[in-house]
């Protein structure tokens, strides 16, 4: 994940890609060689005077230990999800930011647009008042031809990956849909009862 953190930055025009680092020297060196790149150790690159910001997304379970340190060398922090394994872990990091310091955690589909149609479709009471819903996402690579899948109806521009399984019920009971391996574009068409 990192290193398509890595190459996403090198296509942003305000950033400049510095350094990468990994646990693993191999992985490092190939990354920094293919990125034109520094490759440096962690304690390097969030001591380096010419980093601003960081782009964590190491082993879950080191995200805190990390997370803290970034923030505890002044700079900015994405943090790959999850933020932390425990409470504590984040409680920690959320200590450990300063006034000023920019945290966010990288939650992949804040911005994805499949999930912002659910979203509007959840506020503007289209497939009524969710009482559950369950996502599916094993899309670690984008598919070819990912508007259709085994699972997604032809007709669907949504693949199946963005929901597999969804249920939509409404708190009074009047929209009941539970239905199994269809995107949320067959769903909502499927649940047109009134919210």
């Amino acid at each position: 994940m990192g290193t398509v953190h890595a190459r996403n930055a090198l296509g942003l025009p305000a950033a400049r890609l510095v350094a990468v680092a990994s646990t693993r020297s191999e992985v490092t060196a190939a990354a920094a060689a293919e990125l034109g790149v520094r490759g440096s150790s962690y304690e390097e690159l969030f001591a380096a005077d010419d980093v601003d910001a960081v782009v964590l997304a190491a082993r879950s379970i080191d995200h805190a230990e990390r997370a803290v340190t970034v923030l505890r060398a002044g700079k900015h922090l994405f943090l790959e999800k999850p933020g932390a394994t425990t409470v504590a872990g984040q409680a920690a990091v959320r200590e450990a930011a300063r006034t000023g310091q920019v945290v966010q955690v990288g939650y992949h589909r804040r911005f994805d647009p499949r999930w912002a149609e659910a979203r509007r479709l959840v506020e503007e009471g289209a497939i009524g008042r969710p009482l559950v819903v369950f996502g599916v996402a094993r899309d670690v690579r984008t598919p070819a031809d990912w508007t259709r899948s085994r699972t997604t109806p032809r007709s669907s521009k949504m693949p199946c990956t963005t929901f597999s399984n969804l249920a939509a019920v409404s708190l009074d009971g009047s929209t009941l849909c539970p239905r199994s391996k269809m995107s949320l574009a067959s769903l909502s068409s499927a649940c047109a009862e009134p919210a």
